[in-house]
């Protein structure tokens, strides 16, 4: 089947996902037709910028189109300045092979292919049990924010898509986002761009972050400095903090290149892009349907909600409709936040911070005018015993009880550095998968600004999670002696 033939106007009319090869029919700033083979997709932002693997002139290459005729020309030139400051200086970016104004609004820049190369964040993925490769890794950055800092350069946008890795050279990656300063950046601008970077990482790392802060002040030919490394840290936990409430409270309910969002007059819903498929769209558009004709089995029927495993093409999942018990009852808590969206706030809220739990797909609101009806919430299937059910097991080895004990002293930890309690610390709602704890139920759990309600709700947890062991006291002693 031959290719499909676009054009930019075709372009512009792309969501964040498009069929995929096809040519690309443009005319060029010299008023030159030309072909442009795209191979792939790998990012977009709809009607402003999208990228393709593709092919030019028998070589393979990356195509960065901006559309929007408004600012195109601008955003093209900033991305062809940095790109061109950077290898002025010595600094290794992606050779800029082709760049210019298109007959119809749009700019095109074409960057050499980095063969046998992956995203700082795919390298990150790959290396999270391997402690030196995270070493290097960081080491390596470090050595990259050196260079640009002392060619008096800051990357405003220091995500680790950014940055592309290859056995030998880190390579910068979207140059409109360079700042020319003219002179080396102060310590605390250079420190904060550190930071910007770092705090897209668990705190779990903050470690390697610490013992290899010495690279970077060798690599700016300065002294390493206790307080400096103080003050990284500082910034990278306030920046860290204030990013994941910015994903929380935006990023997780509007459209993007990892949620899709739609908003109507009776109904509100979004899921994760990377789960979109036929069956998918089927139970959003008639949740109730569905359960009905694809019903497994019910986990759970009440007056408040309804659980049930559901299958979608050959994956099982969990929905959990929240139901509205009385007329009454919806016109007085039809006002807040519905417990559909409460879990999938802190499903969220656990996963960026390191604590396991199942993994969101879709949320589901409908509505009477700004009055909350019926909820959906819908997770992945954590297959696994509750925790009371892995300690009865008499199969599994002391040993591995005595691993999970120290793993749920560890969750109770990184709960109460993020100011939350759970509200229902009951057996069933901890399920045991890998041997690892994954804390399900998710819709009474709060985060606290007042510490003395912090501390109270948390006891109140640890009691309610001690209630499990009544009747195992070796259990209770294990629980007892990590949580009291």
């Amino acid at each position: 089947m031959a290719d499909a033939h676009l054009t930019i106007n075709d372009l512009r009319s792309i969501d964040h996902e498009c069929a995929v090869p096809f040519e690309l029919s443009i005319i060029l700033q010299d008023g030159t037709r030309a072909s442009l083979s795209c191979n792939k997709l790998v990012r977009a932002i709809p009607g402003r910028r999208l990228v393709f693997q593709a092919r030019w002139q028998d070589q393979d290459v990356f195509a960065k189109v901006f559309l929007d005729p408004a600012s195109a020309s601008r955003d093209g030139k900033r991305e062809r300045q940095g790109s061109a400051a950077l290898s002025q200086a010595g600094i290794d970016t992606p050779a800029l092979l082709y760049s210019g104004a298109l007959s119809d609004g749009a700019y095109l820049l074409l960057f050499a292919l980095i063969p046998d190369s992956v995203t700082f964040q795919q390298a990150w993925l790959e290396s999270v049990h391997n402690k030196q490769g995270q070493h290097m890794l960081v080491e390596r950055m470090y050595r990259v924010f050196a260079s640009h800092h002392n060619a008096g350069f800051l990357h405003q946008d220091p995500h680790q898509k950014n940055f592309l890795v290859t056995d030998d050279v880190i390579y910068t990656l979207d140059c409109a986002d360079i700042e020319n300063l003219g002179a080396p950046p102060g310590r605390t601008r250079a420190l904060d761009n550190l930071a910007t970077f770092f705090a897209i990482m668990h705190a779990d790392t903050d470690d390697v972050v610490a013992v290899t802060f010495p690279v970077y002040c060798d690599a700016r030919g300065k002294s390493f400095s206790d307080i400096e490394l103080s003050i990284l840290q500082s910034m990278v936990a306030s920046r860290r903090l204030r990013s994941r409430e910015q994903y929380l409270s935006g990023k997780i309910f509007r459209e993007c290149t990892e949620f899709v969002s739609k908003k109507y007059r009776s109904r509100y819903i979004v899921y994760r892009r990377d789960n979109d498929s036929g069956a998918i769209r089927s139970f959003i558009e008639t949740p109730e349907q569905y359960i009905e004709n694809h019903l497994n089995r019910y986990l759970k029927q009440g007056r408040s909600s309804t659980v049930a495993i559901v299958r979608f093409d050959e994956k099982l999942f969990v929905v959990k409709r929240y139901n509205i018990k009385n007329l009454w009852k919806g016109v007085a808590h039809g006002w807040r936040r519905t417990r559909a969206r409460q879990s999938w706030i802190n499903a969220h809220r656990l996963l960026i911070n390191g604590i396991k739990t199942a993994k969101p797909i879709i949320l589901i609101e409908n509505k009477f005018g700004p009055i909350n009806l019926t909820s959906y919430f819908v997770t992945e299937y954590i297959p696994g015993s509750n925790i009371q059910q892995y300690f009865q097991n008499s199969a599994i080895s002391r040993d591995k009880k005595i691993q999970l004990v120290n793993k749920i002293r560890i969750m109770f930890s990184k709960l109460n550095e993020l100011n939350i309690s759970h509200g229902d610390m009951k057996a069933s709602n901890i399920i045991i998968n890998n041997d690892e704890p994954c804390l399900m139920d998710l819709d009474s759990m709060r985060k606290h600004r007042l510490n003395y309600i912090l501390q109270r709700r948390q006891q109140k947890d640890r009691t309610r999670f001690l209630k499990n062991w009544e009747d195992d006291k070796d259990a209770m002693t294990l629980f007892s002696d990590t949580l009291l």
